[in-house]
């Protein structure tokens, strides 16, 4: 069975159900869905849930306008969720065998070694470890609904794959990579224009006469940190400094620079070894993009799916969630 999840968090309540009381007399309820309410706490907990989520994948404006975006949307994303759990249930699915493997599943992502690490990191969260199962429960019952709703709506034809694979050449080569050895001057080690002058024209007028680059480099070079003072390493394209990168992409191999200045210092680079770009085959690449474009379409069919459900539910709202 496949079940991909939207987005794992551990926040999600226990949905209640409707009480005979009055609406305003129990604690901020929002919505109901048939038999079931949204209160303000669920909202507030989904909230959290979402932001940490967002938190994880965007940062700065971009983090600011994605998380304005779901507090706009939230109570219709939690409206969609209960019918999707309403029907589910309706179905008495039996998912107790693939709980302890999902619990396991969420242990191993969150680094949690022992199920000790697991009460301590849900008491933080203020959730029981009773909740906390029947929430994967719901959660397993929901995804197993939708698998079952969305049945062979969604395919992948390989005519899109190939589209993808040519739209998206870019992403899928393997950038050309530099290894290179180095003579380096640090300027926090030179006071003056004359002392880094003469420095640099002393190592010029060595290397003019032997041609030995790594003698050279072992004698003169203030690379610091490396097994060898020399070796400066391997770097894929746009990782190197700007300058460093266009004089290695012209160099041929075991060939040196002149000296190219940066910010921490100046540089002769010898070229030791480069791999040129290489485009990842597409059999070694397929199932990747399957996979992709399978995820695109299943979120697409799930808001379709939702929007359905609701046509066949009871759904009230008693006020906005802002």
């Amino acid at each position: 069975m496949r079940y991909c999840t939207i987005i794992v968090i551990l926040f999600f309540l226990i949905p209640g159900t409707v009480s005979n009381a009055n609406a305003d007399t129990i604690e901020g309820i929002y919505a109901i869905v048939n038999d079931e309410i949204i209160t303000f706490s669920e909202l507030e907990n989904f909230r959290k849930g979402m932001t940490i989520e967002l938190q994880n994948r965007f940062s700065g404006a971009e983090l600011r306008d994605e998380i304005d975006k779901m507090k706009s949307g939230l109570l219709d994303l939690v409206i969609g969720r209960k019918v999707l759990i309403s029907k589910a249930k309706e179905k008495n699915y039996d998912m107790n065998q693939y709980l302890e493997l999902v619990i396991k599943e969420i242990m191993v992502r969150n680094k949690l070694e022992t199920k000790d690490d697991l009460l301590m990191a849900l008491k933080s969260q203020g959730i029981s470890y009773e909740d906390f199962k029947k929430q994967r429960l719901d959660q397993l019952m929901q995804e197993k609904f939708i698998q079952e709703s969305l049945g062979s709506r969604i395919v992948i034809d390989t005519s899109e794959i190939i589209s993808f694979y040519k739209e998206n050449i870019k992403k899928y080569t393997i950038p050309s990579k530099f290894k290179l050895n180095c003579i380096f001057l640090n300027k926090d080690h030179y006071f003056t224009e004359e002392s880094i002058k003469s420095k640099s024209e002393t190592i010029t007028d060595k290397l003019k006469v032997s041609n030995d680059f790594i003698k050279t480099a072992k004698e003169y070079s203030e690379l610091e940190g490396e097994s060898n003072n020399y070796e400066l390493g391997t770097f894929s394209k746009g990782e190197l400094d700007f300058d460093l990168e266009k004089a290695a992409t012209i160099l041929a191999v075991s060939k040196f620079s002149d000296w190219i200045k940066t910010e921490t210092g100046w540089y002769i680079i010898q070229l030791i070894d480069r791999t040129e770009p290489k485009l990842k085959e597409y059999k070694k690449v397929k199932k990747q993009i399957e996979n992709i474009l399978y995820e695109g379409k299943r979120q697409k069919e799930i808001l379709v799916l939702i929007e359905e459900l609701k046509k066949e539910s009871y759904i009230k709202i008693i006020k906005e969630f802002k």
